[in-house]
């Protein structure tokens, strides 16, 4: 094995028991248990929906279409180089080809494995809705596979000073219009067809590799994009637990500052102020609670199963309690807020009344959704609905929440 292999396989050894540390707390017991209700509650839908389909849709190549284009662009050159490569790599730089084969290869298994889980998803919707057999849906997802693999090639390419960015938009035009052409004619004439177009590309950019110099990197933007790639994945994790590397930043939101000073005096209490400020100037907070508000909405205004509209909405509200359970700790590091004069029993009271008010804000969004999405015809369930979800807000801030820092108090004993 080369050094360059091996340096490679060490690099990635080390990255996957770092993603594997901070998964175990994205996939903590509480989000498994609500994403098996939503998932179960998507494929309840899913399947009455299917039932509905009794001849191809005229709309249905184009949704085809665009879920699959869209998986194209998922998923990007994962090189793990670091900045000093730059400068210890430099005198062999000629020999990174090998290392950066390797790490297209392993870049390809996670884009891979989604194309594969939605073809696999797609696939009743797209018999019943479509033309295609059996045979031509997996040829069409076999294309979009190798589209993947071009597009990788083309990220691969673009690490080399010789490939100028007038050729990387050259490059990036050729997959994807190749990819417009191939869904075309899988649609309009043969899956075979789009496959052989697809095939014909891939042949292309072998041809395209043997024809350039790859010998200096763009050692720059190969750093820079590999550390934007890592920063967005650990922005991610930083939604479900504290990541050394990065945090959220704190943001002066003065146009805000009346409207605290405005609720401080209807809700007293010094922690109340402060984490009330907390959540509103640190965007890992606000963020995360805006996120579940307009993603929940979304999500309830295109759906008008009744029964998924209750899951979802209670879903929703729990995850996003959840996710705001750390704002409590906020100030446990800080020295200056142990010395105010609040008990722990106080210090839950007043978290609460920074949580019910989010969570009330949320539910009420979801409601008027709720209403508009079902309409008059289905105002009975609506309004179960939004009962329903109240009483949980309810149970939630009174029971779980007081009962999950208590718990936290005791483990930290």
């Amino acid at each position: 094995m080369s050094d360059f292999a091996q340096m490679w396989a060490q690099r990635r050894r080390k990255y996957l028991v770092k993603q594997s540390k901070y998964l175990q707390y994205v996939f903590n017991d509480h989000l498994i248990l609500a994403f098996v209700f939503l998932a179960g509650a998507l494929a309840y839908w899913y399947s009455n929906q299917l039932k509905t389909i009794k001849t191809p849709l005229t709309w249905a190549p184009l949704l085809l279409g665009v879920i699959l284009i869209a998986m194209v662009t998922v998923g990007q050159l994962s090189t793990l180089v670091v900045n000093a490569d730059q400068v210890f790599l430099l005198p062999r730089e000629t020999e990174m080809k090998t290392y950066l084969r390797r790490a297209r290869w392993f870049s390809l298994i996670l884009p891979g494995a989604l194309i594969l889980a939605v073809g696999v998803v797609l696939m009743p919707f797209a018999l019943r809705a479509t033309r295609f057999d059996l045979l031509q849906w997996w040829l069409l997802v076999l294309t979009v596979l190798i589209y993947k693999d071009l597009d990788l090639w083309r990220q691969y390419l673009a690490s080399f000073a010789v490939v100028t960015e007038k050729l990387q938009r050259d490059l990036l035009g050729v997959v994807y219009l190749g990819l417009l052409l191939s869904l075309a004619l899988a649609f309009l004439v043969s899956s075979w067809w789009g496959l052989l177009v697809a095939i014909l590309l891939e042949v292309g950019q072998v041809l395209v590799q043997r024809r350039l110099s790859l010998q200096s990197l763009a050692w720059y933007q190969v750093t820079a994009k590999e550390n934007v790639r890592q920063v967005r994945l650990l922005r991610f994790y930083n939604l479900f637990v504290d990541v050394p590397e990065i945090g959220g930043h704190v943001v002066q939101r003065r146009w805000l500052d009346s409207l605290i000073r405005f609720w401080s005096q209807r809700q007293p209490g010094a922690y109340h102020y402060l984490l009330t400020r907390a959540f509103l100037r640190r965007t890992d907070y606000s963020n995360i609670w805006l996120r579940f508000v307009v993603i929940g909405a979304v999500l309830l205004a295109l759906i008008k199963q009744p029964v998924l509209l209750l899951i979802l909405t209670l879903l929703f509200l729990y995850l996003t309690g959840y996710q705001l359970l750390p704002l409590y700790h906020h100030f446990d590091h800080n020295a200056l807020a142990k010395l105010l004069p609040t008990t722990v029993k106080q210090r839950q009271q007043q978290f609460n009344g920074v949580l019910a008010p989010l969570l009330a804000i949320e539910w009420l969004v979801d409601s008027v959704t709720i209403l508009f999405s079902l309409g008059l015809s289905g105002l009975p369930w609506s309004l179960l609905i939004i009962v329903v979800s109240f009483a949980f807000l309810v149970l939630f801030t009174k029971i779980y929440v007081p009962q999950r820092l208590n718990a936290g108090k005791k483990g930290k004993k």
